[in-house]
C-alpha cells in the first residue's frame, strides 16, 4: 500500500469537491445575474453591471482552473492509492 498516496488523495478529493461547489455557486450567482436583465415586463429595460458579471467570470475561471489542477494530480495518485480516477466529461447540452 502507498500511505503518502492514499493521503494525497483524501486531501485531493476534499479540494475537488470544495472548488467543485464553489464554482457550482459561481456559475449560479451568474446565471440568476443574466436571468435578471431578462424581464418580460413590457416598456421596461434592466439595467445590467457587465464588470460585475466579468468578475463573476473571472471567479468561475479560476476556480475552474484550480478545480482541473486538483482532478489531473488526484488522477496521478489514484491508481497508487488503489481509488478510481475521477472523470472529466463535457457538459450535456439541451
Amino acid at each position: 500500500m502507498n500511505y503518502e498516496a492514499i493521503g494525497r488523495c483524501q486531501v485531493l478529493r476534499k479540494d475537488v469537491e470544495r472548488l467543485h461547489l464553489q464554482r457550482n455557486s459561481a456559475i449560479t450567482a451568474l446565471r440568476g445575474e443574466l436571468r435578471g436583465v431578462m424581464g418580460s415586463i413590457k416598456g421596461t429595460v434592466y439595467t445590467f453591471d457587465p464588470e460585475a458579471a466579468h468578475r463573476q467570470l473571472a471567479e468561475i475561471e479560476d476556480t475552474s482552473r484550480q478545480l482541473m489542477e486538483a482532478v489531473a494530480e488526484f488522477n496521478e495518485w489514484a491508481p497508487e492509492a488503489g481509488e478510481r480516477p475521477i472523470t472529466v466529461a463535457e457538459p450535456r447540452l439541451p
